[in-house]
């Protein structure tokens, strides 16, 4: 049960005060419709970089290659009178192939979840894994505590929850390029 002080912070949680007088921070997560050249598509996610959610999904299921193969990415904020969830109208230059909008179809919510929870043979997590292209980087496992300190740096939510996913991309060199969280 929420009450009046209950407030949202900005960065993505929400700061709950309980019966016993204390305090707790929990993260949010609010519906998000995708829609996809003309397609919809409802998830959950934490609230904040909607835009980037729908570039790096597009991407990730193979519906687009590259990002100009978007046109348009428009970010339109949850109407709470009306009931509307946040949206994101994804606009692509060129409109999917019958196979890229089958990808678009779903019976369930789309999830932030790496594709694998759910699955029943283990033999067959990485069947559709190609293997590493030559020349393609590769971690070493010295660079492994680095990289995780530098994650933890960047993970405002977390630190103040203990209750999100953070995910960071990190060049050859290891330097980090860009960071996220998410419920």
């Amino acid at each position: 049960m929420h009450s009046p002080a209950d407030r949202k912070d900005v960065l993505g949680y929400e700061t709950r005060h309980l019966p016993d007088g204390s305090e707790d921070r929990v993260v949010r997560e609010e519906p998000l419709l995708l829609v996809i050249h003309g397609q919809q598509l409802m998830t959950m996610r934490t609230p904040g970089r909607d835009a980037d959610l729908a570039l790096g999904f597009v991407l990730g299921e193979g519906i687009v290659t590259n990002p100009s193969d978007v046109a348009e990415i428009l970010v339109l904020p949850c109407n709470p009178e009306s009931r509307q969830p946040a949206e994101v109208r994804v606009t692509l230059v060129a409109a999917p192939d019958a196979d890229k909008r089958g990808r678009l179809s779903r019976t369930h919510e789309i999830r932030s979840s790496c594709g694998f929870c759910g699955v029943t043979d283990a033999d067959a997590l990485l069947d559709d894994i190609p293997p590493l292209l030559p020349g393609t980087p590769k971690l070493c496992s010295s660079s492994i505590s680095t990289l995780l300190d530098a994650l933890q740096s960047r993970q405002p939510i977390f630190a103040a929850t203990g209750g999100c996913h953070g995910a960071i991309v990190a060049n050859s060199d290891h330097v980090v390029v860009g960071a996220g969280e998410d419920v």
